[in-house]
């Protein structure tokens, strides 16, 4: 589950989304982009127990400490993951220009394509084929499903950015767990036994999750240091909202959060009222303490659970170069960056 996240995030965070600049296009044949994804132990993690007993209030207070003790240096990373990514190859085709590379996630390659045309930079993950899940045993055990991500090129404060759907699938497989049960029965000779005894089963697993990225909520408009170097950036707001169905067959329709006007709005909606005070410490806790009146994770009304998300895009460069994630209770769980360009 801790890769499935952290593979979600990573192609939300890290897009080496190509765009033609001032100068020229930004990126070239041979390029490398150095990122990496580091991780963060939440109060949540730390100590559910303790944290399921806290009152809606205290939680905001605990996570505004704890992403303020993150921000200083404080609290380390749990963890850091390099996230490489590669330009291969740039070519003109039908008028335009396509750049095709790789971005490494572990131990697998997974396929870029991002093509310039006109005033918006289209971005696609093994073309927008279904990409296979390598199992241990060189074997596929699942399949990935990716949408296609549209990036304008002129973007203005108070806008909005096109969202997409990610879909993760895992092929049914048994799962082997053994448990102690407890036993009790009467026995031919008069006698009755009870007792404990560990017990071996076999179950099947499926598993599908959903990830629906909605609109991305332009903040604002701010100076911002990328390897060494300072560009404008342009703040970007939106949320993952994500839904894993086990052994059973997936009803949802994610495409309604973009199809469905009212629910379109009202996600738009929410993005610009937090946008508008997401800085501000007493909106913040405000809008922190409503998230924890929640029982357990945060989740809406159609039952997916819903996670804050901030990035940083930067037209000169093309690409998103920093980014936040937030747990459900808006605790910092994982951030990116690009480390350097080479």
């Amino acid at each position: 589950m801790k890769h499935t996240l952290i593979f979600a995030f990573s192609f939300w965070a890290i897009a080496a989304n190509s765009q033609t600049a001032g100068n020229g296009l930004t990126l070239s044949k041979g390029m490398v982009i150095e990122s990496e994804i580091i991780g963060y132990k939440t109060p949540l993690l730390e100590d559910a127990a303790k944290w399921i007993k806290m009152k809606p209030k205290k939680k905001a207070e605990t996570v505004m400490q704890f992403n303020t003790d993150v921000a200083s240096g404080k609290i380390a990373p749990t963890s850091k993951s390099p996230v490489p990514t590669k330009i291969n190859d740039v070519s003109e085709v039908n008028g335009a220009t396509v750049y095709t590379g790789t971005t490494r996630i572990g131990v697998t390659d997974y396929k870029l394509t991002l093509k310039n045309a006109g005033d918006t930079v289209h971005y696609l993950l093994n073309d927008g084929l279904p990409f296979p899940i390598p199992g241990k045993n060189n074997d596929t055990t699942g399949i990935w499903c990716f949408g296609v991500r549209h990036f304008p090129k002129v973007l203005e404060v108070g806008s909005y950015l096109p969202g997409y759907i990610n879909e993760m699938n895992i092929f049914p497989y048994d799962l082997k767990t053994s448990r102690r049960e407890f036993f009790n029965f009467s026995g031919n000779d008069g006698y009755s036994y009870s007792g404990f005894v560990n017990v071996r089963k076999t179950r099947t697993m499926q598993i599908n999750s959903i990830f629906v990225y909605t609109p991305y909520y332009v903040v604002s408009k701010e100076e911002i240091e990328v390897s060494g170097k300072k560009y404008t950036a342009y703040k970007l707001l939106n949320e993952q909202l994500s839904k894993s169905n086990i052994n059973t067959v997936a009803k949802e329709d994610p495409t309604i959060f973009f199809n469905d006007k009212y629910l379109s709005d009202k996600i738009k909606e929410n993005l610009a009222d937090r946008g508008r005070g997401w800085d501000t410490p007493e909106k913040k806790a405000e809008i922190l303490e409503k998230m924890q009146s929640q029982t357990g994770m945060n989740t809406n009304e159609q039952g997916f659970s819903v996670n804050i998300q901030e990035s940083w895009y930067v037209p000169e460069l093309g690409m998103i170069v920093k980014s936040k994630y937030y747990d459900g209770t808006g605790a910092l769980q994982m951030e990116s960056r690009i480390v350097s360009i080479k």
